[in-house]
């Protein structure tokens, strides 16, 4: 306890933490995952949407309907001949064509 009347001084305040323990560079430095198509997961796998086509009527509406990059999403199920895929975004579940599903990239998410 200071007695009163004292002030601070730089006696009073704890030594600085050493820079290198500060500034210590990761060990294993984190990859981006390269972005896919979402119509190439598989059932049950969650990513995050990176970018689609600004233009056409069908991404528009995707746009109006939620679908905006950095979103996760989770693909529910694919139809026995490939089209149409189903997927879960924003708590309700969205049915798209395999044709727009090729022009959407996603991120696959990490396991942790």
């Amino acid at each position: 306890m200071r007695p009163p009347g004292a002030y601070w001084s730089a006696l009073n305040f704890p030594p600085w933490p050493k820079a290198e323990r500060r500034l210590r560079p990761d060990p294993e430095p984190r990859r981006m995952a390269e972005p896919i198509a979402l119509s190439r997961l598989s059932p049950g796998v969650s990513a995050t949407l990176v970018s689609y086509p600004l233009n056409g009527s069908a991404f528009i509406r995707l746009r109006e309907m939620g679908l905006l990059p950095d979103t996760r999403l989770t693909l529910i199920r694919v139809a026995p001949l490939g089209d149409p895929i189903e997927i879960k975004v924003r708590g309700y579940n969205l049915t798209l064509r395999k044709s727009e599903a090729d022009h959407i990239l996603v991120r696959l998410m990490d396991a942790s």
